[in-house]
């Protein structure tokens, strides 16, 4: 009766035991600087800052978004009075005479903008935003301080003076989704989109235990300004990891971006 019993146990914890392994054994993207800072793209959620509420000639413009600024992607909701026709915001990085501009452009649709910030070449300067607008009583330009935090949507390369931004998908989904960097460095003080450069992606989900996969992908090309754009077919949700790898003057580099969600 003893043996009988143990036997049933020591089937049970045959059983368990490799259960517990791989449990034990995934990874958990949860503990990723990628993952912990990775925002809610949708501008507009419960935590919200006013970057901007201005009132001009008896109409307001607020701009909103989800949390403070950080370098890469950046959204946020325009809240426009009647009587504003055009608004056209912009990142601005100054020491003492010094100014940059962030690199990709500013964009705004129905209402919903997207701003990009890249760490700027130098300390002990401010960041401002800075909107120009008009209205029916003219044109204005409007400046205030911001604060801009390093991020998870940029990652400077370690051997070499390339500053890669994760431009797309801010909110990746299982299937196909485009997928967008874009490359700048540092030339003569000011920003230049890196145009000739040759990029390669490796997906990967590690699955733990030391196993994982990756996943079909087209490599970005360049598309203009620094930008190159694939897609990547993401085959199941989870946690994944995406590399990185350019080629430039003869010389490669891997730049990881570790520890984001596909819903």
């Amino acid at each position: 009766m003893t043996l009988t019993k143990l036997s049933a146990l020591t089937r049970l914890s045959l059983l368990l035991v490799p259960l517990i392994f791989v449990a034990g054994c995934a990874p958990d993207i949860a503990e990723t600087d990628f993952y912990s800072m990775h925002p809610d793209p949708d501008a507009g959620s419960a935590a919200e800052v006013v970057l901007l509420d201005h009132v001009e000639s008896g109409t307001q413009l607020t701009l909103v978004a989800r949390e403070a600024l950080g370098w890469g992607f950046n959204a946020f909701r325009v809240e426009a009075a009647e009587g504003w026709q055009s608004i056209s915001p912009a990142l601005v990085y100054e020491v003492g005479a010094s100014r940059w501009t962030s690199p990709l452009s500013s964009e705004i649709s129905d209402g919903a903008g997207v701003m990009y910030a890249v760490p700027p070449p130098v300390e002990g300067g401010e960041w401002f935003l800075e909107v120009s607008g008009s209205t029916s009583a003219g044109s204005l330009s409007l400046r205030v301080p911001v604060t801009v935090e390093e991020d998870i949507w940029v990652r400077p390369a370690n051997a070499s003076d390339l500053i890669v931004a994760w431009v797309a998908p801010t909110a990746p989904k299982t299937g196909n989704d485009d997928f967008e960097v874009a490359l700048y460095r540092y030339v003569n003080g000011q920003f230049e989109a890196v145009t000739n450069a040759s990029l390669d992606l490796y997906p990967y989900m590690d699955m733990g235990g030391g196993e994982g996969h990756s996943t079909p992908y087209s490599a970005p090309t360049h598309v203009g300004g620094g930008r190159y754009k694939g897609d990547v077919n993401f085959i199941m949700s989870g946690g994944w990891d995406m590399t990185v790898i350019v080629t430039l003057n003869g010389q490669t580099e891997e730049i990881v971006f570790a520890g984001f969600t596909v819903q």
